[in-house]
């Protein structure tokens, strides 16, 4: 289903939860594992481990928890890190949910600032996608760092 299909029911949720002008709704629901795109990458990744260090932990007397938390787990952190920095990306790309989620402006999260600063300097630094990202990053790091929500 569309994301667009489902922000006012989840806005109404967050207004009953009192999330609204927080960070929750942007944390919380990435926590849930909301994104059916990485349920689906860990499946396969996980998948893809060998079926043999399940058979060989089993004969060697460990119980399920212990071969997922011993051997799975270890083995799944390059798709967790994936999933985490995939996440934080798309969820700081996501101007439409954060719009409807801070209404007055004491919590303020701002990818329209970096879309602005991106597209004022995307024209001088076209072919230089490292100088466009240190461009950028002076004014939300200034940005965030003047947020009240960050010294609550």
């Amino acid at each position: 289903m569309p994301h667009h299909v489902t922000i006012i029911p989840q806005y109404i949720l967050f207004k009953q939860f009192n999330w609204i002008d927080t960070y929750y709704p942007l944390t919380v629901p990435k926590w849930l594992a909301t994104d059916a795109f990485f349920i689906f990458l860990m499946v396969q990744f996980i998948r893809g481990l060998p079926k043999e260090l399940d058979e060989s932990a089993t004969i060697d007397g460990r119980g399920q928890a212990q071969i997922y938390l011993r051997i799975i787990l270890p083995l799944a952190v390059p798709a967790l890190i994936t999933t985490a920095i995939f996440t934080f990306i798309w969820t700081w790309d996501d101007f439409f949910s954060q719009s409807a989620v801070f209404e007055h402006g004491e919590a303020v999260y701002d990818p329209a600032g970096s879309s602005a600063v991106h597209g004022f300097l995307g024209g001088f630094l076209m072919g230089c996608p490292v100088c466009d990202v240190g461009a950028g990053a002076g004014p939300k790091s200034g940005h965030f760092l003047q947020s009240p929500a960050v010294f609550r």
